[in-house]
């Protein structure tokens, strides 16, 4: 397999502050979103050797790195985040109706709504010793020839708003298309008939116990989203 070069600072693409996720490809299933993302380290001018350094991303009493996947519904939602007009991502998540926490409720251009069945989100802690982990045997070079260690891992999204999902056999089933009969029960105009999938790494577990039993109304860490 030939080397490849990688162009630009590496603080500014694979992160500064944090490892930044880089989104490989996205496959849409009928139900699901499949995403694939990667975190590069570039391992050559550190002080510690290299396991010591993975070992302080993965113990709970040091600093674990959390990856989340998660999609936004509408290209106003997404852009906002992109933006930065909308600065806490956190707050475009949202859980699944029977996690505790509520789901999200989607306007469809018939006047009627949809619940989410799922979360808008998934998360994995960056743990070189998980199996859903993989070390990639390509060879990876910047600029000045330091080499960048790629580590890859793919999270599932499942998909359903208002029994509908992303089915192409059956597109009266699709959220973006016009039934061929009947009313309109697409997604509202509000959200611009697209999805946009974001990666990002934090110390923050969206998943940990400490939000069992938080609603929208205490806004901690993040609202439960309600669109209505």
């Amino acid at each position: 397999m030939p080397d490849l070069n990688i162009k630009g600072n590496t603080l500014d693409n694979f992160g500064k502050h944090l490892p930044t996720p880089v989104i490989e490809y996205v496959g849409i299933r009928a139900d699901k979103l499949e995403v694939q993302v990667s975190l590069y380290f570039d391992f050559t001018d550190l002080e510690k050797d290299t396991a010591t350094f993975l070992e302080y991303f993965t113990d709970p009493t040091k600093a674990p790195l959390y990856v989340t996947v998660a999609y936004v519904i509408g290209d106003t939602y997404a852009q906002a985040v992109i933006d930065k007009t909308q600065p806490d991502i956190f707050k475009e998540l949202y859980a699944t109706p029977n996690s505790g926490l509520g789901g999200a409720i989607f306007q469809f251009n018939d006047g009627n709504a949809g619940g989410a069945i799922y979360s808008n989100y998934n998360t994995i802690l960056f743990d070189i010793s998980d199996a859903n982990w993989k070390i990639s045997d390509q060879n990876f070079y910047t600029d000045d020839d330091k080499k960048l260690i790629q580590y890859t891992s793919t999270l599932t999204l499942d998909f359903e708003v208002g029994n509908k999902n992303f089915d192409i056999n059956n597109l009266d089933n699709n959220i973006f298309v016009t039934p061929a009969t009947g009313t309109d029960n697409t997604l509202a105009d509000e959200f611009g008939g697209a999805i946009t999938v974001f990666a990002f790494s934090s110390w923050y577990d969206p998943a940990s116990p400490e939000l069992s039993g938080w609603t929208a109304t205490s806004q901690q860490p993040f609202p439960v989203k309600q669109l209505k």
